[in-house]
Formats: structure tokens, C-alpha cells, sequence
């Protein structure tokens, strides 16, 4: 494939002869990018060979030679697919939403080709203010109006024109009170979901933990762009900043996304996700339920669910991305919410030490006002 082998995950090949040989690539320039190891040997043995990405857009072939004397006895010919013509808006994002107050929002990019960006329709309040190689900065005007929209375009350039990639931005009026998508969260490794790269609540560093977020058990786990909620044999927890936006005691709808743990052998977690509220308000929804945390008993809704990542036997197919379905998306509303209510979002049906898994991940957390 295009992605390459990495020397980690070398393949093996046994070597079945009757003399001695020697390992030689045909043609040496190809050792930009086929490599082996175990140089000769004799009689039977295993060599290894690994490959890298590929990010040329034509198919390479490349043959390892087995020889004795000189004379070339068998070879192990590789061939490999060519990288397709790409761009992409990291983390997914099939739309950004944008607090009324206005901002700068960076959108990161990611493309093998050269590309241009605009904005479409032509809008006053939105502009494009920087590109760089591997980002777009969009700056939005604060919005004194209703709800707006605008539509930023990537093409390729040249012959690569007809490449291309769109994230609709979304700017709310007055009725948006919270909004945060977490990327802002830049711990751990950009590795899968399932090798657990992410780094527990309280070694995030000052300016993460400085926007707010926190946890009675402390098995939250910061990702890149996500939050984790607990570990093997304990549910854990995560509690939002306070709605300080309100005024005065209002109804408001909760939308956040959430997806279940898969392992790296493709076993799911439970993934129950139960959210709750700390200070003033009620929770409700579909099924209401609740849960004990430190000897208080909270109110909550309780939402299964039905979206996982790829483990390694990448389920979903290549360029799968959960939070880009549908079914990651979750919402209940609250009544009587003041500027100290915050949202407690749990894994599992019970808080804390709880025997089995329930791992979930937590992203993308909108609350706007009841009209």
C-alpha cells in the first residue's frame, strides 16, 4: 500500500536454499525508500524487508536480489500503489460553529498538492487573514445578528484542480451561551485511539488546565482534540467550566459528541456516557437515570454509544472517521440553568472504581439558549 511498512512492523520472508547468498537491491537508488535487513547468509534463513510511505503519485516497483557469486539465484520483487492527489481539514470537521463574540479560527490542513482557499458567498464578516502551509486562519466579526453561515473552499491548483475540500463555519447569535470543540487539548501522541496515547487530567499542562475543565476521579485522560473518560476497572468523569455567560436562570440544550473505546484487537468497551449537572438545573432527556459521586447522588441522562473508532483491523475502511457520523452526537436540555451550573459528563453507570471497561471519548460541547 501507499502508506509503506514501518521497521517496526518489518515483514519476515523465509529463505529455503541449499548454498550461500548474498541480499543486493537491483537498482541501489532504491534504497530511498526499500530497505532489508540481514545482508547474506546460508542455506535456509528469514530476512526482513520494510518500505516507506509513498508521496509520489506514480506506482514504484523495486526488486531485492538473492545472489551467490554474482549470480542472481531468486528475487523478491516489491511493488508500490502510488499516493492519491489530496486535501483534508484535520480532526473531520464537517462544520465549525463560532460564539457570536466572534474569533480567529484556525482550520488545519493536510495535503499532498499545492491549493488556494476562499470563502464563499463573499461575506463581510468573515476573512480569510493567513495561510500557511499546513493551516488557514479565518477571522470572524462579531455577530450583532442572527445566526450566519460561510463556506470555506480548498482547491488544488494546476492539474490538481479538481481536488478539493469544504467545512461550513457557522456563527451563532445571542442564544449561543457555550461552545468548545477541545482542540485546544494537545496532549499525549497523535497515535490511534487504541494504543492510549493520552495524558492523565493533572499533568495537562498550565494553559490546558487554566481553561477550566476538571475531574472528581481524575481517570480523565487529555487526547488531541478529545477527552477520555476513565481505565480498566474505573468509570471516570470530567466536569465543564461554569456557564458564565447567563444572566439569570434559563433553559438550554446540551449537544456534545461521544464515542465508545475499541481495542486494538477490535474488542468494545460498555460505552454508557451519563451527563449530569454541578450547581443550579435539571437535567432531562430520553432516559433518565442517576448516579452517586462521592456520597452526592446526581441526576442524569443516560446515552449508549453506537460509534467506535477503527481498531487495527480497521473495521470502518480507510479514512473512516468517527466523529464525522452522526450517531456521535448526543443532546438533553437542562431547565433553570444559572452561571454556575456546569456539565458532569461520566463513563459507566456507576462513578469510579467499577470492575469491567467502559472507556469513552468526549469532544464538541455546544450549550445555546431555549427560544
Amino acid at each position: 500500500g501507499k502508506g509503506g511498512i514501518t521497521q517496526a512492523k518489518r515483514k519476515a520472508v523465509t529463505v529455503r536454499s541449499n548454498s550461500q547468498w548474498k541480499l543486493s537491491l537491483e537498482n541501489p537508488d532504491d534504497a530511498s525508500w526499500l530497505h532489508y535487513f540481514i545482508d547474506e547468509g546460508e542455506d535456509d534463513g528469514i530476512i526482513y524487508y520494510w518500505v516507506d510511505k509513498n508521496t509520489t503519485f506514480d506506482q514504484r516497483e523495486g526488486k531485492i536480489n538473492l545472489s551467490d557469486n554474482g549470480k542472481v539465484l531468486n528475487s523478491l520483487d516489491i511493488v508500490q500503489e502510488a499516493d492519491v492527489p489530496s486535501i483534508a481539514i484535520k480532526d473531520g470537521a464537517s462544520s465549525y460553529t463560532i460564539a457570536p463574540e466572534g474569533s480567529v479560527l484556525k482550520l488545519a490542513i493536510e495535503a499532498n498538492i499545492t491549493w488556494k482557499a476562499s470563502l464563499t458567498p463573499d461575506v463581510e464578516w468573515a476573512h480569510i487573514t493567513n495561510v500557511t502551509e499546513d493551516s488557514v486562519f479565518v477571522t470572524i466579526d462579531k455577530n450583532e445578528d442572527d445566526e450566519r453561515t460561510v463556506t470555506l473552499a480548498l482547491v488544488g491548483e494546476g492539474e490538481h484542480s479538481g481536488v478539493n475540500a469544504t467545512t461550513l463555519i457557522t456563527q451563532k447569535d445571542e442564544s449561543l451561551i457555550y461552545n468548545d470543540d477541545l482542540n485546544w487539548l494537545q496532549e499525549g501522541e497523535e497515535k490511534p485511539t487504541y494504543e492510549t496515547p493520552e495524558i492523565r487530567i493533572d499533568l495537562w499542562n498550565d494553559a490546558e488546565k487554566a481553561v477550566g475543565w476538571t475531574s472528581y476521579s481524575n481517570w480523565a485522560y487529555g487526547g488531541r482534540g478529545y477527552i477520555k473518560l476513565g481505565k480498566t476497572n474505573y468509570n471516570g468523569d470530567v466536569v465543564s467550566p461554569a456557564l458564565t455567560k447567563l444572566k439569570k436562570a434559563t433553559n438550554v440544550k446540551v449537544t456534545f459528541q461521544s464515542m465508545g473505546y475499541i481495542s486494538k484487537t477490535g474488542v468494545k468497551d460498555a460505552s454508557v456516557v451519563k451527563v449530569g449537572v454541578i450547581g443550579p438545573g435539571e437535567v432531562n432527556g430520553d432516559e433518565v437515570s442517576s448516579i452517586s459521586i462521592n456520597g452526592t447522588t446526581y441526576r442524569c441522562v443516560r446515552f449508549v454509544n453506537t460509534v467506535f473508532p477503527n481498531s487495527e483491523n480497521n473495521e470502518n475502511g480507510e479514512g473512516y472517521d468517527p466523529w464525522a457520523q452522526p450517531g456521535s452526537y448526543h443532546s438533553l436540555t437542562i431547565t433553570g440553568a444559572t452561571a454556575d451550573t456546569k456539565l458532569i459528563f461520566i463513563g459507566g453507570d456507576e462513578w469510579n472504581y467499577k470492575k469491567g471497561k467502559n472507556r469513552v471519548f468526549l469532544k464538541s460541547v455546544e450549550v445555546v439558549r431555549l427560544k
